[in-house]
């Protein structure tokens, strides 16, 4: 990846803004959900030796291991609202990485 593609494609993932809420309980629970976001940006964020990001099989596997991890600790993560904003995030996410949305 080129700088100039990195910049472009860094300025897309920038211009996904995260929810103002995640609709949780607690305001611990909001930071477990933006935490999962954080690794999924995490994660289409290009590697600096090889400029690859995750592949989206990759992306929805990190998406599934915090979230999971999260609902430990947080089990309203399942709830619909939650649920809701949470993929839209992860889409809008994908969508600026140049993957196919996701069912999750």
């Amino acid at each position: 990846m080129t700088t100039t593609a990195a910049a472009a494609y860094l300025g897309r993932l920038d211009a996904v803004k995260d929810p103002a809420s995640y609709e949780m309980f607690t305001p611990e629970g909001d930071a477990a959900a933006a935490r999962i976001v954080f690794s999924v940006r995490v994660a289409l964020t290009p590697d600096l030796e090889y400029g690859s990001i995750a592949t989206r099989d990759e992306v929805l596997e990190t998406f599934r291991f915090y979230r999971d991890a999260a609902a430990a600790k947080h089990p309203e993560i399942n709830d619909t609202a939650v649920r809701d904003i949470l993929h839209g995030a992860v889409n809008a996410l994908l969508d600026a990485a140049g993957y196919q949305p996701a069912g999750l």
